[in-house]
Parts: C-alpha cells; sequence; structure tokens
C-alpha cells in the first residue's frame, strides 16, 4: 500500500505534500501542499517516504550555519498509508492538535 506525507505543522498543516525540488530556488526548495489527498505524492513505502522528507539538496547541500540543506524537514510530518480511514483519523488528529 503507498505511503502519504501528512504536515502537522507550518503554513501547510492538514495538506499533503503534493511536489517537492530542494533545488529549486538554488536550493531553497519547492514544498507544494494539497487539500486532496488523490493528488498527494505517493510513495511506495514509508521508508521511501522518509527519504524523500530528508533528501538534501544538490545545488546548495549545507546551510550557512554547515548543516545539511533539507528543505522538506522544516516541517513535522506524518507518514501513513493511502486508504480512506487512516486519512480521516490523520485529519483528524491535526484538527485536535491546532485546537
Amino acid at each position: 500500500m503507498s505511503k502519504l506525507i501528512l504536515f502537522l505543522d507550518g503554513p501547510h498543516r492538514g495538506s499533503f505534500l503534493s511536489a517537492y525540488d530542494p533545488d529549486y530556488a538554488n536550493g531553497r526548495g519547492l514544498v507544494e501542499a494539497t487539500d486532496d489527498p488523490s493528488r498527494a505524492l505517493r510513495f511506495a513505502s514509508t521508508e521511501a517516504a522518509m527519504q524523500a522528507w530528508k533528501l538534501p539538496s544538490v545545488v546548495r547541500p549545507l546551510r550557512p550555519d554547515g548543516r545539511p540543506n533539507r528543505p522538506l524537514s522544516a516541517w513535522t510530518v506524518s507518514i501513513f498509508n493511502d486508504d480512506p480511514e487512516t486519512i480521516a483519523r490523520e485529519l483528524m488528529l491535526v484538527r485536535t492538535l491546532s485546537d
């Protein structure tokens, strides 16, 4: 079963990852999100989703502080199965956390 990434905080809280390019804008990264789970990026496994979350920029691999430049890891995410029950449960959890 494929996996989805849901943002738990930040400007995309409660939305699903729909596009990610860590090299966009000279390594600042492009992150796009959607409220529609059918438009979300799908990953073959939890490990593949975690690798995407930790994927560094190739054009600017280090931040000014010397740490890895991983634009997507700026936010806390949840990785879970792509099924209606799990999606509903995760979205309810995010709403509960934001109250």
